[in-house]
């Protein structure tokens, strides 16, 4: 039924709840999982003027050093889940919003289905999280499971 399958990780041990249940489909299926992560890019922002080139290097440096930091934590995971028997490979995307990506590479890939962390937020943390999750349930084509997190008290 599933041959790949996606599971998306933003770098926070809250949306590593997701590993079980890739994991799970894996040795049902015998399903390849992805481990995606998407940086959105640094914006700022400013009226009065815009960055100077030395500033736009220093942003480019940052973004390059996120990415490696984020490719370094995935790594570690798809080695995690290979130990353990897992078909795994990761990847990292950069330069768009983080939904977008994510369903964009779903397509391009033939995702058969698609885990992702909800950490269950409303009002305004849902509003300042972008409610990822919604858009990516919305906009994907395929099999999408929501597991709901559990954030620690106090976290917004």
């Amino acid at each position: 039924m599933y041959k790949k399958i996606m599971a998306t990780l933003d770098g926070s041990v809250n949306a590593e709840c997701v590993l079980p249940y890739a994991e799970d489909l894996n040795k049902k299926y015998g399903a390849e999982v992805i481990l995606l992560s998407v940086l959105e890019p640094i914006v700022t922002m400013n009226d009065e003027q815009s960055p100077t080139a030395d500033a736009w290097r220093q942003l480019e440096a940052v973004q390059k050093r996120l990415a490696s930091d984020r490719q370094q934590y995935l790594s570690q995971k798809e080695k995690e889940l290979r130990d353990k028997g897992v078909k795994v490979r990761s990847v990292v995307l950069s330069g768009g919003k983080a939904a977008e990506q994510i369903i964009d590479y779903a397509k391009k890939e033939g995702v058969d289905a698609i885990v992702i962390a909800t950490h269950g937020h409303s009002g305004a943390g849902r509003w300042a999280y972008g409610h990822v999750a919604e858009k990516v349930v919305r906009g994907a084509t395929v099999h999408t499971m929501l597991v709901r997190c559990a954030l620690p008290p106090g976290a917004i």
